[in-house]
């Protein structure tokens, strides 16, 4: 086995860490680094699949790595950072409270985070694919700039639901919650209130809604 220890004192920040890797068998390896204050945009990039970085990151935390190298699909980064902070469609967005990923070679399962910028402050959890069924399950809760959608997905036609909690005071009578509902995501959303359409769920607290496109 091969022991590799790792420690980087940067102009600015710090990476130190361990790997451990077995000569043998399907090569088994793990290991832990701890980052502070380091610009991680290539990972951002390439683990995340989140092209559209407008500034450079700024990240403390721990990566753990486990897997073997001759299986590349078994490879997988469980990341608890503490803090980042990194532009993204010229949002500057930063965390508030930890940030716990799972990161699979085609795939990133986001345990929590909360992330915070201007008009924007939102939680999210779930999972996407980036091969096979390229299936998304994403949890969202909260208020999102829309100048974030086209650097997530250039061009974006987004379909199927998103998730949103709203609480409004107005009684559920001749339809006054669900106005009150749509008014407060127009307001999270930055859009007029008659672009919004409430298509199921009109009696249930549960809705689907969609956002028609200004003529």
């Amino acid at each position: 086995s091969v022991h590799l220890d790792l420690n980087s004192a940067m102009s600015a920040g710090r990476v130190q860490g361990k790997f451990d890797l077995t000569l043998g068998g399907d090569y088994p390896l793990a290991g832990d680094v701890d980052v502070k204050a380091v610009d991680l945009d290539p990972f951002i990039q390439s683990a995340l699949h989140l092209t559209a970085l407008t500034g450079h990151s700024s990240v403390d935390g721990r990566f753990r790595l486990s897997g073997s190298l001759a299986r590349p699909e078994t490879l997988a980064v469980e990341a608890d950072i503490s803090r980042l902070v990194f532009d993204y469609g010229y949002v500057k967005l930063e965390n508030v409270g930890p940030v716990r990923l799972i990161i699979h070679p085609d795939e990133v399962h986001v345990e929590q985070a909360s992330l915070r910028g201007p008009d924007t402050d939102f939680r999210i959890s779930g999972f996407a694919r980036f091969a096979g069924d390229r299936r998304i399950s994403l949890n969202l809760a909260g208020a999102v700039n829309l100048r974030l959608a086209g650097g997530f997905v250039p061009g974006l036609e987004a379909r199927g639901p998103a998730a949103y909690e709203a609480w409004v005071r107005a009684p559920a009578e001749n339809g006054q919650a669900n106005r009150a509902a749509l008014a407060a995501l127009a307001e999270a959303l930055g859009v007029q209130a008659k672009r919004l359409h409430i298509v199921k769920g009109a009696a249930s607290p549960h809705k689907i809604v969609r956002l028609f496109e200004t003529k």
